[in-house]
């Protein structure tokens, strides 16, 4: 009788964690949906509210021809926030369809990937468009943000998008590196090298981010995947040379 209701037991804790990762996966599309949805409604209060509006927080965009990159809310939040009120007109692509989506959470920090499509239902005129879309948000309180924001037009960038995305993960990781977060730093450095796990870069900043965490074992087994993938990273070799040394 006690080991049916331990498996019991065991089976309502799986059962309720199922429920709550769920339930984390909803808010995360809903916010995706709703920074969309705003921007096209030229809604700036709602917009702004659902970013993070600190000097790490990035925005990418890459298509038709160009890219634009900038770090730091202040560098593009007001930029945006001023157009919307220049030009109040909600889009006229009114219906969203997003799908395809990839979350992963992993204590307050969760990555969001999904395609994006506008249409402007009865107006034949204006065509479709499409996006992949990048998300990393931080849980502040009980409330998602949005602190790196990466967008690629599913057309016209597909060339170069690989090495753009790795670089802007890249770019984040190192973001909270910096602020001493190292615990998500490591996250998104491990997405980096799932999503791209012939980057020998990937492997070099996650033994980078074991390394910064005590983490010794796992920052040597990183660095020498990096060394094996790219024997001429000269700046691995050195530190692989120290973290064993010591």
């Amino acid at each position: 009788m006690k080991h049916i209701c331990y498996s019991t037991f065991l089976l309502l804790i799986f059962a309720v964690k199922l429920v709550q990762a769920q339930s984390e996966e909803e808010k995360l599309k809903s916010i995706v949906r709703l920074e969309s949805e705003s921007y096209m409604k030229k809604d700036s209060v709602t917009w702004k509210s659902l970013y993070k509006q600190d000097a790490n927080t990035v925005r990418f965009y890459g298509g038709n021809g160009f890219y634009n990159h900038n770090v730091g809310w202040n560098n593009f939040g007001p930029t945006l926030l001023g157009w919307m009120k220049e030009n109040p007109k909600p889009s006229s692509y009114t219906a969203i369809d997003m799908k395809n989506y990839n979350i992963q959470v992993s204590g307050n920090l969760a990555t969001v990937s999904y395609t994006q499509r506008f249409s402007a239902p009865g107006i034949d005129s204006l065509r479709p468009s499409g996006t992949l879309e990048y998300r990393t948000l931080v849980k502040e309180g009980q409330k998602w943000k949005i602190v790196a924001v990466m967008s690629f037009d599913t057309l016209s960038f597909s060339s170069t998008r690989q090495s753009l995305v790795e670089s802007q993960f890249n770019t984040t990781g190192y973001n909270f590196l910096n602020e001493k977060k190292v615990k998500e730093a490591i996250e998104i450095f491990k997405l980096n090298v799932t999503l791209y796990p012939d980057s020998w870069n990937a492997y070099d900043s996650l033994g980078e981010g074991y390394a910064a965490a005590g983490e010794k074992t796992l920052a040597i087994q990183n660095y020498e995947k990096s060394i094996q993938l790219n024997p001429d990273n000269s700046a691995g070799k050195e530190i692989l040379q120290k973290l064993k040394a010591n």
